[in-house]
């Protein structure tokens, strides 16, 4: 049985940390949740602190359907 976990923006920032959550849910251990708002900060934060655009919240949006 899976469980549900909401994800906040401090845990989908960092790459390797994202890499692996989304990893662990693509397995179907926990299904995942997050907010508009949460990949919002996300999103700001990719690109004041790396100065580019990431794909991470699109394809993470696609693959979940979050």
């Amino acid at each position: 049985m899976a469980f549900v976990t909401f994800l906040d923006a401090c845990v989908l920032f960092p790459p390797n940390l994202r890499d692996v959550i989304l990893t662990v849910a693509e397995t179907g251990i926990c299904q995942i949740r997050w907010s508009p708002d949460v990949l919002d900060e996300m999103q700001r934060n990719i690109v004041q602190r790396a100065k580019i655009e990431d794909p991470a919240v699109a394809q993470s949006k696609a693959a979940f359907g979050v």
